[in-house]
């Protein structure tokens, strides 16, 4: 036979089940993210002007100079400062590779208000499109 490890007496626990606790504060907490879902305010992007900024910085020469255009869909969690967590971009789908790599750079940079259970921030999984044109100004 096996040897079982694990607390005597302890009950099974569905965390996908249970409400958020009060481990969603600060950066770097454990724990899983708030779905967007669920929260009373949805985070939402205050740079948004700088962000157009920093993805013409980002776009990547080779495919600026043959015309192509296109999206990346990104899914990260914010923390309650409204950056997004150090390690969590996950790039979704792109309509090219070299947009992917320049869409994570790019969400190092995003700035959000933080998402809201209560009236008190929480982390939040979102995902987010990402979309590449290019200026002709």
């Amino acid at each position: 036979g096996g040897v079982a490890k694990g607390g005597e007496g302890g009950e099974p626990r569905n965390p996908a089940k249970e409400p958020p606790s009060g481990n969603n504060e600060g950066e770097g907490a454990g724990g899983s993210p708030v779905d967007v879902n669920v929260v009373e305010e949805r985070p939402s992007l205050r740079n948004a002007a700088e962000m157009q900024r920093v993805l013409q910085r980002l776009y990547p020469s080779m495919l600026r100079d043959a015309g192509i255009t296109g999206q990346t869909m990104l899914k990260f969690v914010i923390v309650t400062s409204g950056r997004e967590e150090s390690g969590s971009v996950e790039v979704v789908n792109t309509s090219h590779d070299g947009f992917a790599s320049a869409s994570v750079q790019a969400a190092d940079k995003f700035r959000f208000s933080p998402a809201k259970i209560g009236g008190r921030p929480v982390r939040v999984s979102i995902t987010m499109p990402i979309s590449w044109t290019l200026n002709n100004a």
